[in-house]
């Protein structure tokens, strides 16, 4: 964000609901998501839905097409502030909530998980 130039006080504001309402979204995915779990091998199987990874992949489309209709992809290239400076900003926000999210509820699955027990007789 102090790369970006979005520093005032509303903008990370903004930034922290976008990384909230991002988690939120990721959360909702992660229901949505098929997940297998293989405790012996210690590996979890995933399967997102094809509408998490759309909205996922949506979201960084439209951050770069504002950055490409509004001036380029190097903070400099956009002016100090801008509108379409924080909006691009506050999509990668939204874009790491819903990473952030979907793993938060990942490892929420896996650690509810029972852990199998040894059947070797001693």
């Amino acid at each position: 964000m102090v790369g970006e130039r979005v520093t005032t006080p509303v903008d990370i504001a903004l930034a922290v609901a976008a990384l909230a309402a991002g988690g939120g979204i990721g959360w909702y995915q992660g229901t949505h998501t098929t997940v297998r779990i293989d405790r012996m091998a210690r590996a979890m199987f995933v399967k997102v839905s094809p509408i998490g990874i759309a909205i996922f992949v949506g979201v960084l489309v439209m951050r770069m097409g504002i950055r490409a209709i509004y001036g380029g992809t190097t903070p400099s290239t956009l002016a100090n502030g801008s509108t379409a400076n924080v909006v691009s900003v506050l999509l990668l926000m939204l874009v790491v909530g819903m990473v952030l999210g979907l793993r938060a509820y990942l490892v929420r699955v896996y650690t509810r998980q029972p852990t199998p027990h040894s059947n070797v007789a001693s």
